[in-house]
């Protein structure tokens, strides 16, 4: 028997450049709403979730908001038609409602036509985007820096979504880890010095790896998992390997390995 408590979404992601492609045009836009809704009626699914990661200039966000706005009007028209309950609209956002502080979400917007959004409060540090230095990917605080962290930008959405229930804002957890290259194989700590991204089996050309690849790095390796750090609220695993004093720092979700 199906829990009616449980809601599935069809989850539908792009960069930026492919869904300010869709946005832009009418009749692409047309094309993309009707399809979706008819993919996830056909699939069962309770609603949808737009992961457009992420409008960054004033023409994407104005667009966005069209999208946004016409989307729950062909939603409210299929449900009325059907004679079914709405789909429910997600939106998948940035940790902060803006871009850079001039080019923002529209806030009112998703307040009117998103039943919640899920805030991707992670990948704060990745190989990619601090190369030289470990970083903690999930860092709900951060003593280096007073707005990359977790619990700003929910702090932020909070205050921009003032008259949006806390319960519909989703604060997200990540299943993956990031693995860095060490400068130091004695220094593994948090913002220590690293040399990129660490390869090895089961880890990515940019440095990530997978929840259960971690588990499958720490077993395969002996690696060291080092105390819990309560700024970034994680986990870290270290392998030095003897043969070439190489060493890999992991960071995941993980609550207890």
């Amino acid at each position: 028997m199906r829990n009616q408590d449980v809601k599935t979404l069809l989850s539908i992601q792009g960069d930026s450049e492919v869904f300010a492609k869709i946005a832009k045009e009418p009749t692409n836009c047309d094309v993309f709403i009707k399809s979706s809704i008819k993919v996830a009626r056909d699939g069962k699914f309770d609603g949808l979730n737009l992961q457009w990661l992420y409008p960054s200039t004033f023409g994407e966000m104005k667009d966005f908001e069209t999208l946004l706005n016409l989307w729950r009007k062909v939603v409210a028209e299929d449900a009325t038609n059907l004679c079914l309950p709405e789909l429910l609209l997600v939106a998948t956002l940035s940790n902060v409602p803006y871009f850079i502080h001039n080019i923002q979400y529209p806030v009112q917007a998703i307040k009117q036509k998103f039943n919640w959004v899920n805030v991707i409060s992670y990948d704060f540090y990745t190989p990619s985007s601090s190369n030289n230095a470990i970083g903690p990917s999930l860092a709900f605080n951060n003593p280096r820096d007073n707005t990359l962290f977790a619990q700003f930008g929910i702090q932020s959405w909070i205050q921009a979504l003032s008259k949006l229930s806390h319960k519909q804002i989703v604060f997200g957890i990540p299943f993956h880890g990031w693995a860095w290259k060490l400068a130091n194989s004695h220094q593994h700590q948090v913002f220590f010095k690293a040399d990129g991204a660490a390869q090895g089996d089961n880890i990515l050309p940019n440095g990530q790896i997978y929840y259960y690849n971690v588990i499958h790095f720490i077993d395969n390796n002996q690696a060291e998992v080092e105390s819990f750090d309560k700024n970034a609220l994680g986990y870290f695993a270290t392998n030095i390997a003897a043969d070439d004093a190489v060493s890999t720092f992991t960071n995941s979700a993980k609550s207890n390995w």
